[in-house]
């Protein structure tokens, strides 16, 4: 029988998506501009063209339209226009698509707390 481990919602849409391994100097991390799959109040899932090892430490910058409306009180005001949520997540799971892609479930684990408030007031304005 299967077990729902999930506490939040999950929206299943593609929003523009930067991810790296988290390492120094950040300089010369390797960025990848992919798509997410779907996310949650705790986290993303996407798929990537390498396979990071569960619990290894990811960045990401995600670009989601309309983010900055949902930001608690005077941040609004302050939010970025690029409507970027970015933070830092681990690896909780990776499954082989095939050579060259991996799925990848990523759980935040470094966001900022009006970042995070805004993002779950985005998902409960979008949920299905």
């Amino acid at each position: 029988m299967f077990v729902e481990k999930r506490k939040y919602y999950r929206l299943q849409r593609k929003f523009e998506l930067k991810v790296a391994k988290w390492s120094f100097p950040l300089k010369k991390q390797k960025w990848y501009e992919i798509y997410s799959v779907d996310i949650g109040a705790g986290g993303i899932r996407f798929e990537v063209p390498f396979a990071p090892e569960k619990g290894e430490i990811l960045q990401f910058k995600l670009l989601i339209p309309g983010l900055r409306k949902h930001y608690p009180g005077f941040s609004k005001v302050f939010a970025l226009d690029t409507e970027e949520f970015f933070g830092l997540g681990e690896v909780v799971w990776v499954q082989k698509i095939n050579e060259k892609k991996f799925e990848v479930g990523l759980q935040f684990s470094n966001i900022f707390e009006d970042d995070w408030q805004a993002l779950v007031d985005f998902l409960l304005k979008h949920k299905e």
